[in-house]
């Protein structure tokens, strides 16, 4: 659900920006994030709301009792009582992502956490000089699609030929003024996805879509390599028949793109944002109930890396909270409703619209999807027969949209964006 059809979600007064801070992050953080307060508070006015203690999130809030205690129902969005855009600061430990999941399906909601304290205050500085010089540090009209494709891999396979391929062809036609440059399959190298990630090209957008390094929490690498991106360098999974979306410490870790990897002064143009299309490339934590899975809920190093850069930073990375599921099976059978979603969502970011509205179309396929798998479990239990693939599939689809995430402020746009025409 958007804003009412009177409202612009463009004008931040209009629309309103909140920010909710973690109960132990107000006091050390919100002194660091105060430029970027003050410009929002600035943009949105008399719809400028802060969030803290009793006022803000609870220990074993749901969505459903936050927004209650504001005098507010689920599914209503009024912005003179809660901003449409919300930021939430602070670990996932402290305000969990499935808090986030669920206010956002109503609401643009980001979140912003660093493990240092520094990263906060690069963050809302860098990002309040891109938007306070305006045309004046707009970047080229240029985005990078880089998918790797592997051999003997189907979750590779289908997500080139099934998601990418057909994306960059719709978007070619659609997206006029920006030029769609591509490194798919032997050319998506380790080399060409640091090119882009450290600025030496420098595309405004990044779609990467791809595996990643799982690493279990004990691993010495974990802090710097879960969750990074496995580039087309990896010879491939040793088995034939593979379908996972992780890749196990080895040979894939060394062909992977980490935090460790990164500039660190950033060289990369302002305003500039990525769509890390694998597993835990957002975050991790209890969502993934698997008994090897990482109970540590943190934000990806990597995302955290990329927002926190001392200049040339990305002003929004989007990602994924636990395994990435949806192209592991082929003919998947709600491919053309995923597409679609992802499609729309990245010609409205060309297009100007801010990013936690654009991203909204994940939370609206969610909410579609849900109701399908819905009722093939109804048409299952009343002894209908259900292909498997259709249940995996639809499955899988919804999980995905689920676990999708926003980092960094819901309301910044591309510099680089076009004015938005039907």
């Amino acid at each position: 659900m958007a804003l009412p059809p009177t409202f612009d979600p463009n004008d931040l007064s209009q629309a309103g920006w909140g920010v909710i801070f973690a109960p132990n992050a107000y006091q050390r953080v919100r002194p660091v994030l105060e430029p970027l307060l003050k410009w929002r508070r600035q943009e949105a006015g008399e719809l400028y709301r802060e969030f803290v203690g009793d006022d803000g999130y609870r220990v074993g809030d749901s969505a459903g009792s936050f927004l209650s205690r504001h005098g507010i129902g689920q599914g209503r969005v009024a912005p003179e009582r809660m901003p449409y855009y919300l930021l939430l600061v602070g670990s996932p430990a402290d305000i969990p992502y499935r808090f986030q999941q669920q206010l956002d399906l109503n609401y643009a909601v980001a979140r912003l956490h660093f493990d240092d304290i520094v990263g906060y205050h690069h963050y809302a500085v860098n990002l309040v000089k891109l938007e306070l010089d305006g045309s004046s540090s707009r970047p080229e009209r240029r985005m990078s699609l880089v998918a790797p494709k592997f051999p003997g891999d189907v979750h590779t396979a289908t997500t080139v030929e099934e998601l990418v391929v057909p994306m960059v062809a719709e978007l070619q036609e659609r997206a006029r003024g920006w030029r769609i440059s591509t490194a798919i399959g032997d050319d998506a190298t380790k080399a060409n996805l640091g090119a882009v990630l450290n600025g030496d090209d420098d595309a405004a957008l990044l779609f990467a879509a791809s595996h990643a390094a799982i690493l279990p929490d004990s691993h010495p690498l974990f802090a710097k390599r879960h969750g990074a991106l496995v580039c087309g360098d990896w010879p491939g999974p040793p088995n034939a028949n593979a379908i996972a979306t992780g890749v196990s410490p080895g040979p894939g870790i060394r062909a992977s793109f980490g935090r460790d990897d990164l500039d660190p002064a950033g060289r990369g143009s302002p305003g500039r944002m990525a769509i890390l299309w694998s597993s835990f490339s957002a975050g991790f934590g209890p969502l993934d109930l698997r008994p090897e899975a990482s109970q540590r809920a943190s934000v990806a190093p990597l995302a955290q890396a990329l927002l926190g850069a001392p200049s040339g930073g990305m002003a929004a990375v989007m990602g994924f909270v636990d395994r990435m599921l949806g192209f592991s099976s082929p003919r998947l059978a709600a491919v053309d409703r995923y597409r679609e979603a992802v499609s729309r969502a990245i010609w409205m970011l060309l297009t100007g619209a801010r990013v936690g509205f654009a991203t909204q179309n994940f939370d609206e396929a969610y909410a579609e999807l849900s109701v399908a798998l819905s009722a093939i479990h109804e048409k299952r239990r009343y002894g209908q027969e259900i292909a498997p693939s259709e249940l995996v599939g639809l499955w899988a689809a919804t999980n995905d949209m689920r676990n999708l995430i926003l980092l960094g402020d819901p309301a910044v746009r591309l510099s680089a964006a076009t004015p938005m025409i039907a």
